[in-house]
């Protein structure tokens, strides 16, 4: 959520200047002044800051979706932003965005999840030197490393399961 408001608040919503002193005098007489600076500014400056604020969050939905499907309250508050959002350059960013975000809520409602499913049943316990009913010899030492290694994959899948989809995991050799 900081990261939408901090690019909401901070990059997109860029104030205007202040204005020069010919502007004021317009508006002092009740004319709109918009003056030639202003209208470089808004175009060269403001307008592809934007449009790069409106990419990242169309890339951030397109590989990480799995931030808004955690959180609904950051999802609703990204199309709030995106339905607030006018300009004819900024159309095409809102429409891609906008169909992103119903493709994979339509994935998401069509059962295709990233969630790990247990289709097989679990394999046989990997006994070695200890064996069931054997409390006596039961440590960590007479266990099977097969056995120890799929506890351990358990455990940590959670944790592994966010890295790889954050591409932490990405060309790194096994």
């Amino acid at each position: 959520m900081l990261l939408l408001n901090a690019g909401i608040s901070c990059r997109f919503e860029i104030p205007d200047p202040e204005p020069s002193e010919a502007d004021r005098l317009a508006r002092e007489k009740g004319e709109q002044p918009v003056s030639a600076e202003l209208k470089r500014f808004r175009k060269e400056y403001v307008q592809p800051v934007q449009l790069r604020v409106l990419n990242v969050f169309r890339h951030w939905v397109e590989h990480h979706f799995y931030d808004f499907e955690r959180d609904n309250v950051l999802l609703n508050r990204l199309e709030a932003f995106i339905s607030s959002v006018r300009g004819k350059a900024m159309k095409k960013w809102v429409e891609s965005i906008t169909k992103i975000i119903n493709r994979k809520r339509q994935a998401e409602v069509n059962g295709i999840s990233h969630a790990i499913t247990f289709e097989n049943p679990p394999p046989q316990i990997e006994w070695y030197i200890s064996r069931p009913g054997q409390m006596e010899t039961f440590d960590l030492m007479t266990l099977h490393p097969i056995e120890i290694a799929r506890q351990l994959t358990l455990l940590e899948s959670d944790l592994y399961r966010y890295n790889s989809s954050c591409g932490f995991t990405k060309n790194v050799p096994i």
